[in-house]
């Protein structure tokens, strides 16, 4: 039988993580100078869910961690159900995101990608989306590059009588 100081004991240790879990979410804004790419899951080769435009204000709901960028593993969620962006692509923020939000969860740092291996058959222009009209350039790959393909989509704009575009990372 437990005794009533052991039961309370139990209670203060719930009710440390129940405190812990919940921190409340806040806003910041999206970095100026190239759409933010929103993430299904806190890796690059995640496929991207959406963009959001410069300068939008997101409201931050908790951390994770996942691919390093810019020698940063933090990842945060969005309450958009957009899902993950970088803390390289926010505005500077005075506090530690690992101590202001609450953890996203043990399952939040799954890498649940699907891959196939590829090379590239042209001099090809790596675009932060599928529309080479109002997309910006990122990188650029010499014929015969491999890279690791994460999806594809026959929507977008034509190239060389080709609609097919590659999602990968290098």
């Amino acid at each position: 039988m437990a005794s009533p100081l052991s039961a309370l004991g139990i209670f203060l240790l719930f009710a440390d993580i129940t405190h812990a879990a919940f921190k409340p979410p806040f806003n910041n804004t999206l970095e100026p100078g190239v759409a933010t790419e929103c993430k299904t899951c806190p890796y690059a080769l995640c496929t991207n869910k959406e963009y959001y435009d410069y300068d939008t204000i997101v409201s931050l709901i908790c951390w994770t961690t996942g691919t390093v960028i810019d020698g940063d593993s933090t990842w945060l969620r969005t309450s958009d159900d957009c899902y993950y962006v970088t803390q390289y692509d926010l505005a500077d923020y005075a506090g530690e995101y690992e101590t202001d939000l609450s953890f996203c969860g043990q399952d939040s740092t799954i890498e649940h990608i699907t891959s196939a291996p590829a090379t590239t058959k042209y001099n090809t222009e790596c675009n932060i989306c599928d529309d080479n009209f109002s997309c910006e350039t990122i990188k650029y790959l010499k014929y015969g590059t491999d890279i690791t393909v994460t999806c594809w989509t026959d929507l977008g704009s034509l190239v060389i009588n080709d609609s097919t575009w590659l999602k990968n990372h290098r």
